[in-house]
């Protein structure tokens, strides 16, 4: 519609006193004639991608009303891949707003490179009924329930799959089956408490810093020597 003119023969097919009706808004309007005859430039996606400011992006709040207005009206893709570039640049701020707003516009780019910023976020079952609802509808909490289920399923499967002695590395003769045996029970311990949230990180290197003083005790002062 927006582009009957472009063409020396569309031209001449406009010059009739045709109209149309347009049902928006004037704020609709204004940020549609905005986005049309301004376009904006693309955000750096290098910039989003690491999680550096989002200065100088289009504020999150209008950006959905724009995508909206983009995919009814079937604006191009120049235009169109310029504000999902804007959309990614508040995911690490944002991530729960950008990966709603990226499933409900299927955009599957920029939903993945959002998920990962959602890596600090406690397991769905344990928010709020406020943070539920700003996903929007039940396809994107479904999305982000397999999506932490299986970064679960691969961390456990890291820690259950790692060795204590890589490829032989490290390994001491005179510890190496005690230093094995007390791995062993650790990552099991560790593998049953790993989430895909928040406090991982911090849940590992505390249970392995438990780990290093206990295999230091076992090492010097085994057990068969203790009183």
């Amino acid at each position: 519609m927006f582009a009957c003119c472009d063409d020396k023969d569309d031209y001449d097919l406009c010059q009739s006193e045709q109209t149309v009706d347009i049902h928006e808004s004037v704020e609709n309007l204004t940020m549609l004639m905005r986005l049309l005859h301004h376009p904006p430039e693309t955000f750096p996606t290098s910039e989003s991608k690491l999680g550096h400011s989002s200065d100088g992006a289009i504020p999150l709040p209008l950006l959905p009303p724009l995508l909206d207005l983009a995919d009814k009206y079937l604006l191009t893709e120049d235009i169109t891949s310029v504000l999902h570039t804007h959309v990614l640049a508040h995911a690490e701020k944002h991530p729960l707003q950008v990966f709603a707003l990226a499933n409900s516009h299927n955009l599957k780019h920029v939903a993945l490179q959002a998920s990962t910023f959602l890596l600090n976020l406690p397991p769905v079952e344990r928010w709020s009924l406020e943070d539920v609802r700003l996903l929007g509808n039940a396809e994107t909490y479904h999305r982000l329930n397999v999506l932490q289920h299986e970064r679960q399923e691969r961390l456990r499967e890291l820690v259950l799959k790692e060795d204590v002695f890589p490829h032989g590395y490290g390994r001491c003769i005179a510890h190496a089956d005690a230093t094995q045996k007390l791995w062993d029970s650790k990552r099991s311990f560790l593998a049953l408490r790993l989430h895909a949230g928040a406090h991982t990180a911090f849940r590992v290197s505390g249970i392995l810093h438990q780990w290093l003083i206990d295999l230091d005790q076992e090492l010097t002062f085994p057990k068969k020597w203790r009183p």
